[in-house]
């Protein structure tokens, strides 16, 4: 849709759909940033935008036009909407719209992100009871958001004729076909869900204490919806993924890297949970083992752009030292021929284990 609008003013060119893409991906880092900053304070945002900045995938999804930068972009103004609404519950409004042009920016995802709702709407029944049944601001989020799916599921059935309700049919009788064959289906999202655990952990690594902080007081409503958002993603992206490894003829691995695209968006949660906490006036977080949260980034992206050789052709060699203390990540060449060599989650996880040797 942003594509085709861009097309039908200025004419059809791949640069100009590789500008569209570019400035998706600025949109990301500027939204992250004000949304992160408007929530937690300075040291948030830029310890959150620094480590969505350096994020391979976000990079090279602007080369490959796919919509997962326009899809952050909602997704993260969803997530800031939710937050806020804690305290002022109008911008429920807000965060229903959000959704639902999460929903239209990633519909070939299917009908997962109604099971996501749904689950949304328990979390908030859980603290609030029958009463969010009677506040008009969470109702007229439901009704927001279920217009907009209804309105672009009418559009298919206009367009498609009867029963293409859905945007992406394949996807949808790949969904059926996997629920009549749960020997084979459920295997594969259990290993994608660990895979997509571990994808989350090579991250949050870096956050460690703050994170276990943060589950120490899941309990607050707050720190509750972070997790659940996580955990939501997680899920989905779990289901989806599998269908795709089961079906699709010349599709991905169940344990490829690439597959970090579907679960990417947890990231944003994830950084919240670690990076609020933070302070960067103190150069230093904790003795003896505290590291600065510059450092940290450099690692986060050194491990980023490692586990990515083999997609961008690129032999990284990497040196650094703050404050005195080295960048704990060396690819050398045999072991970028590794990764050249291979896509695999094996790739993934040694590169993993190395930034902490």
């Amino acid at each position: 849709m942003v594509l085709g609008s861009a097309m039908a003013l200025f004419g059809y060119g791949v640069g100009l759909m590789k500008g569209v893409s570019l400035a998706a991906s600025f949109g990301v880092l500027l939204v992250a940033y004000w949304s992160s900053r408007d929530l937690y304070g300075k040291s948030c945002a830029l310890g959150t935008t620094a480590v969505l900045a350096v994020f391979p995938e976000l990079i090279l999804d602007v080369g490959r036009v796919y919509s997962e930068n326009l899809t952050m972009i909602f997704f993260i103004l969803t997530i800031w909407a939710i937050l806020k609404s804690l305290k002022d519950r109008r911008y429920m409004l807000l965060g229903g719209l959000c959704a639902g042009l999460v929903f239209l920016s990633r519909a070939s995802a299917g009908y997962f992100f109604v099971a996501a709702g749904l689950a949304g709407l328990a979390w908030r029944y859980s603290y609030m009871g029958r009463a969010v049944f009677r506040d008009f601001s969470y109702l007229g989020a439901i009704g927001i958001f279920a217009s907009i799916v209804l309105a672009w599921s009418s559009r298919n059935l206009v367009r498609f004729g009867f029963p293409h309700w859905e945007t992406d049919a394949y996807l949808t009788s790949y969904t059926s076909v996997a629920r009549s064959e749960p020997l084979r289906y459920v295997p594969l999202v259990l290993a994608t869900m660990l895979l997509f655990c571990i994808m989350l952990l090579s991250i949050g690594i870096y956050f460690g204490p703050e994170l276990l902080d943060a589950l120490g007081s899941i309990r607050a409503e707050e720190e509750s919806g972070l997790w659940l958002a996580i955990v939501l993603i997680l899920l989905i992206a779990a289901f989806v993924a599998a269908v795709f490894a089961l079906f699709e003829v010349g599709g991905q691995t169940v344990f490829s890297i690439d597959r970090i695209r579907y679960v990417m968006y947890a990231y944003f949660p994830l950084l919240l949970i670690g990076t609020r906490r933070l302070d960067l006036a103190c150069p230093i977080r904790r003795k003896p083992a505290g590291q600065s949260l510059d450092l940290r980034i450099l690692e986060v992206s050194a491990f980023g752009n490692c586990c990515q050789l083999r997609r961008i052709g690129v032999l990284l060699r990497i040196r650094h030292a703050v404050a005195g203390s080295p960048l704990l990540c060396w690819a050398s060449p045999p072991s970028c021929s590794l990764a050249s060599r291979s896509g695999s989650f094996s790739c993934w996880l040694r590169y993993c284990l190395c930034l902490r040797r």
